[in-house]
């Protein structure tokens, strides 16, 4: 996201292709890398091209939409098959307690905080636009375990692969796992044979 400007929440991409519209800044992979890891908190801002960037997920945790309108732009008409979607755990529910809170100014500002960096919205959005063609986004998020996970606790990998591990074996979860696997292999494939095929 650009630092000094983040109105409506349009972050900057950094790509390694060309594109019709909004070019990408001219950087190195290390410095993107660093932009995109900026979060406030624990990493300061990175300038690229004289203009500083921080860490997209401050309101864009969830990028699916900017996943929609870049392939739109890059293939205009052609159809989406599969679209994978995870997610980094369910967070606590966002709430703001009632006036008897001490620390009530406190807790508005952690409920604003974790709104900014919520995922969820988006990924409903994504679900109500694929919602008559099913079976072409599918998302994934542990939905026990990770709450108490901070973004800075490295220490916890364990925990969040044993409770990964823990989700992908659910039963409601498993055969849509083994069905996107399915989806991706089939494009894959479609593709080879496009490649394979002369155009008469």
């Amino acid at each position: 996201m650009p630092a000094l400007n983040m109105n409506a929440k349009i972050p900057r991409l950094f790509r390694t292709y060309k594109t019709p519209e909004f070019q990408s800044p001219n950087c190195t992979i290390w410095e993107a890398a660093r932009a995109t890891s900026a979060t406030p908190m624990f990493f300061e801002q990175i300038s690229i091209e004289g203009e500083p960037f921080i860490d997209g997920g401050m309101g864009r945790n969830n990028p699916i939409n900017q996943v929609l309108e870049e392939a739109k732009l890059m293939f205009p008409g052609r159809h989406i098959d599969c679209i994978v979607s995870l997610g980094t755990g369910q967070a606590k529910t966002i709430q703001i307690p009632g006036k008897r809170e001490r620390s009530l100014s406190h807790e508005v500002i952690k409920a604003m905080k974790n709104m900014a960096i919520d995922c969820e919205a988006s990924a409903q959005d994504a679900t109500r636009h694929f919602e008559h063609t099913p079976g072409v986004y599918r998302r994934f998020n542990v939905d026990q375990g990770m709450q108490d996970v901070g973004l800075e606790q490295w220490e916890k990998l364990d925990e969040v692969r044993s409770h990964t591990e823990q989700y992908m074996r659910m039963a409601e979860v498993n055969p849509t796992l083994k069905a996107a696997v399915a989806a991706l292999y089939r494009s894959q494939m479609v593709e080879v044979d496009t490649e394979e095929d002369p155009i008469t």
